[in-house]
């Protein structure tokens, strides 16, 4: 990285804007306006690690002080081309079952993951999706809308009391806890404080399925810092639920992954494709 991140706002072109030269970078910009969400989300399709916003007050400044040192430090331990592993996997013997939700949590690195998740999962598999991302408030619209261009699907933000459709994609809102409901409906949360400095938190989704049917759940680790829906996972994994992680290979960040694989909740670990392809066949669909 150079000596100036790239920072997008309106009026103001940048490196991003023309040609992104830099395949990980920290990305400051401005929550909520069209030219900024294009911007950022065309640099985690070339590989930006996170979208950060301008803060706006003092707070949101000291807060991207702490936040940001973190992002460059794991960006520069990044080589600029990953290197996809060609070596042959055997999937683990899953049978086939009736799958009802499919869950997927994911923080650092976690956009482009989705993305080529959601890209590889073939359309016949028309389960519903629900997501919890950590992302910045204000381009929760912008992640939704440009997973939709990228993979075709139905994507978008979750709504309280929303009824799930086959194959709809619902995204937790940023700063809310994204659950699923005993009727099935989903249950955006904005009182429960954060889970360990996480709301919308990986756990709490996860862990909203528990009483209702775990073994019909495949739930799904992404690339992330930190432990977040680990816990959950180990949880899903002992009710019955179909459990898996991204590889560490594939990860930008294995922090999330690695903590569930050390507390055993899944002993799947796959690049985003591979893990679409073993999604689709656990729901009884080859791809």
């Amino acid at each position: 990285m150079g000596k100036h991140p790239d920072c997008a706002a309106p009026g103001h072109r940048t490196p991003v804007d023309a040609k992104l030269t830099s395949r990980r970078s920290a990305f400051p910009g401005e929550a909520g306006e069209d030219f900024v969400l294009a911007v950022a989300f065309e640099a985690v399709r070339r590989g930006a690690l996170e979208v950060l916003p301008k803060p706006e007050a003092p707070e949101g400044w000291k807060e991207l002080a702490q936040r940001l040192p973190e992002l460059v430090r794991t960006a520069a331990g990044l080589p600029a081309h990953r290197p996809v592993l060609k070596s042959p996997r055997r999937l683990p013997r899953i049978a086939p079952r009736v799958v009802e939700w499919i869950l997927l949590g994911a923080s650092t690195g976690g956009p482009g993951a989705l993305r080529a998740f959601l890209a590889a999962l073939p359309p016949a598999v028309q389960v519903p999706i629900l997501v919890v991302q950590h992302i910045a408030p204000g381009f929760e619209e912008g992640l939704a809308h440009w997973l939709a261009r990228e993979t075709g699907r139905d994507v978008r933000v979750a709504e309280s009391r929303e009824q799930l459709k086959p194959g709809a994609v619902r995204l937790a809102p940023a700063n809310a806890h994204l659950r699923l409901a005993a009727d099935g409906t989903l249950e955006v949360d904005t009182e429960t404080p954060p889970r360990q400095g996480h709301r919308p938190s990986v756990d709490v989704l996860f862990e909203s399925t528990l009483a209702l049917r775990p073994a019909h759940v495949v739930a799904v680790l992404f690339s992330g810092m930190g432990s977040d829906g680990a816990s959950g996972l180990l949880q899903l994994k002992r009710a019955g639920a179909v459990t898996a992680v991204q590889d560490e290979a594939s990860s930008a960040v294995f922090g999330m992954p690695k903590q569930a694989l050390e507390l055993g909740a899944t002993e799947v670990a796959l690049p985003p494709e591979e893990l679409a392809h073993f999604v689709a066949v656990t729901c009884g669909e080859e791809g």
